[in-house]
């Protein structure tokens, strides 16, 4: 994600761009943030910094003894100036766990990375925080590891008369983002352009892939959560 966003995305709307990742928990928030804060400055990258929010303490399993607010992992930033900072030239990463996935109006936000299954009319508010416009943002961007083109299709449907239908689209896109590189074998299943310009990219994995997810994913989860890119059933 790190650099996904800082190879095709940072440079969008005037160099302004600022992207989510919405987390299927605190506890994940936490995980998430540490394992971003890390990478990034394990790579000496300069150009990318990250927020949380989450509410309360979280205590992770993996670090008996230590406990976690937002406020801490903010370096002292407080719950009520967040928005602000996160507007600023300083911040481009939000990682949100339950939080800023509705009413959050962030102009500058282009890109979504979506580790949360999402239904009803939590799906359309949370994609929709992409929605507000500013002078030069001409597109946006989601890559959702959780969710199936059907159940986002049928999420928001009942609020629209027309909800696009056209046929998935140019497959190999993300092969040229190079996103996924060490998951080539796995199969991109959806990247479709709707009304507003919003590219929303769903993955379905073939067995390499997803096990390579799941590697990757189980340093946040503590491998004790499986994701489900069929559709189907969760794994304990």
């Amino acid at each position: 994600m790190v650099e996904h966003f800082r190879t095709h995305v940072k440079h969008k709307i005037g160099g302004r761009a600022k992207a989510m990742v919405v987390t299927e928990g605190r506890l994940h928030a936490v995980r998430y943030k540490l394992a971003f804060d890390s990478y990034i400055a394990e790579k000496g990258y300069t150009d990318v910094k990250t927020l949380v929010a989450f509410s309360g303490i979280v205590e992770d399993p993996d670090a008996p003894g230590k406990s976690f607010t937002e406020v801490g992992m903010n370096g002292g930033i407080k719950e009520s100036e967040l928005p602000e900072r996160f507007d600023s030239h300083e911040y481009q990463v939000l990682l949100v766990a339950e939080k800023y996935q509705t009413g959050y109006d962030q102009p500058l936000l282009h890109t979504m990375y979506v580790d949360k299954k999402l239904t009803g009319l939590q799906a359309v508010q949370t994609l929709s925080r992409l929605n507000r416009t500013c002078a030069g943002k001409e597109d946006t961007f989601i890559l959702d590891f959780r969710n199936t083109p059907e159940e986002i299709f049928k999420a928001f449907k009942p609020y629209y008369e027309d909800t696009p239908t056209e046929p998935l689209t140019d497959a190999q896109h993300l092969y040229r983002l190079q996103l996924l590189a060490a998951a080539r074998e796995g199969a991109i299943l959806a990247g479709r352009r709707g009304p507003r310009r919003h590219c929303w990219v769903a993955v379905d994995w073939t067995p390499a892939g997803r096990n390579w997810f799941q590697r990757k994913r189980g340093s946040l989860t503590g491998g004790r959560h499986t994701a489900a890119p069929d559709g189907g059933k969760e794994q304990a």
